[in-house]
């Protein structure tokens, strides 16, 4: 997060989505409490968040005549679904539905965790 602040900083023209399995960012470490006012400070400065979502899958994509990624993303909830959406599964007997969505991306940036890995091996 420190680092899609930065770059937001260097150019508020820039779109960023941080995508983040947790309900808040920072949720193991400092809470959900800290982690939602975390979120709240970044939002305003016009950062975007995908919260309980995970990455699927990047592909190659085409969007207005430019090469770019399209990520696609899913809950990592099955209660991030319509009411709509339940009585249509329900009604089919369709069990662990998973909402999927996808975003465009220019540039991916992985950052993987928020706790040190301090053991060598």
């Amino acid at each position: 997060m420190e680092f899609a602040n930065l770059l937001k900083r260097f150019n508020r023209n820039l779109e960023i989505t941080i995508i983040d399995e947790n309900e808040t960012p920072f949720q193991k470490v400092l809470g959900k409490e800290v982690g939602g006012i975390l979120k709240q400070l970044h939002e305003k400065n016009g950062i975007k968040f995908k919260m309980d979502k995970k990455v699927n899958k990047i592909s190659e994509a085409d969007k207005d005549n430019l090469k770019t990624k399209k990520i696609f993303i899913e809950s990592c909830k099955k209660d991030d679904i319509s009411e709509n959406e339940v009585s249509f599964y329900k009604k089919n007997e369709i069990n662990n539905v998973i909402k999927k969505d996808f975003i465009y991306a220019d540039l991916i940036i992985f950052a993987t965790g928020d706790s040190p890995n301090n053991v060598i091996n």
